[in-house]
Order: C-alpha cells, then structure tokens, then sequence
C-alpha cells in the first residue's frame, strides 16, 4: 500500500466503527450515564474484534507477525 491508501484505510476502517457505534447510540442501545470511559472501551473492544480477522492474529507465529511485533517494540509513540 502506498500512503494515500494507508490513510485510506486507516480512516475508512475508523469510520465504520464510530458509524457502528453511533448507530446503536441512536437506537438507543447505548446507556445515557455512558461518558468517555466506557466509550473508550467500547472503542478498544470493537477494534480488537476487527483485528481478530487479520492474518498477524490467525498466524501469531508467522514471520509477518514478527516483523509487525519488532517494529512495535523499537517504534516510539505505538
């Protein structure tokens, strides 16, 4: 992927989970005390379910994973 379609995705991917989430927030699906806190879990949580899908999860072992797991480990900020 180029740069463009890395952003691309970055923000598509992060609009259809916000998108999911507003949606049960507009239903009513979502409690009214919910504030910020349960927000960001409800955020984590729904990105992890999505990452279940990537092969670094359904191959932990696999070199790709290793090198994505190093690059994490000397990359500040990630």
């Amino acid at each position: 992927m180029n740069k463009e379609e890395q952003m691309n995705f970055v923000l598509d991917h992060a609009r259809i989970i916000s998108h999911e989430i507003c949606l049960m927030i507009a239903k009513d699906r979502i409690p009214k005390e919910f504030d910020g806190h349960e927000f960001r879990v409800l955020l984590s949580d729904k990105f992890k379910d999505s990452a279940r899908m990537s092969l670094l999860r359904r191959h932990p072992h696999s070199k790709r994973n290793k090198d994505f797991q190093n690059w994490k480990s000397i990359t500040s900020g990630v």
